[in-house]
């Protein structure tokens, strides 16, 4: 105030300016703040503003969540959620710590753990397939080199009794 009262020595027109500034209830001020909300909710939820970061990379792993029986591939997420392969992998490295390909391994390997713990009476083979992979050995191969066993000593830690 002190700068303001030196550069226009006239506190009277501060004092001015201040009360011509509208006064709001504390109830009227919340009624604005919760249509705020309403705006922000529905230009968010119809999608009328492009989100960057979290959301893009939440709405490709429901993406890869929802497809993992099928092969996905970097460009099909792309032109899924229109933006570039590049784009996508850089927020993968970013994001994850992880390539796009390595983020599809351990997502499809994750729902196979769920599988095991889940419905043990299913054969590894069976798994396999549920996840996309059409040869076991192949699915065994990755999974081992990813979790550092094999499905079948995931599956004997893990069954319940």
């Amino acid at each position: 105030m002190k700068a303001w009262i030196q550069k226009y020595n006239d506190p009277s027109e501060l004092t001015e300016a201040y009360r011509a500034l509208p006064y709001y209830t504390k109830e009227k001020a919340q009624d604005i703040l919760e249509l705020f909300s309403v705006l922000v909710n529905h230009i968010v939820s119809q999608h009328m503003v492009t989100a960057k970061g979290d959301f893009l990379l939440q709405k490709v792993l429901e993406y890869i969540h929802s497809n993992i029986e099928d092969p996905v591939s970097l460009n099909d997420i792309s032109s899924y959620v229109g933006r570039s392969s590049s784009t996508l992998s850089h927020l993968f490295k970013n994001r994850l710590g992880m390539s796009f390909k390595e983020a599809m391994i351990n997502t499809k390997l994750d729902k196979a753990e769920e599988y095991f713990r889940t419905c043990p009476h299913l054969k590894i083979r069976e798994v396999a397939e549920k996840i996309g992979y059409s040869d076991p050995l192949y699915f065994s191969r990755i999974y081992k080199k990813y979790r550092l066993k094999t499905p079948s000593q995931y599956k004997k830690q893990h069954l319940l009794f």
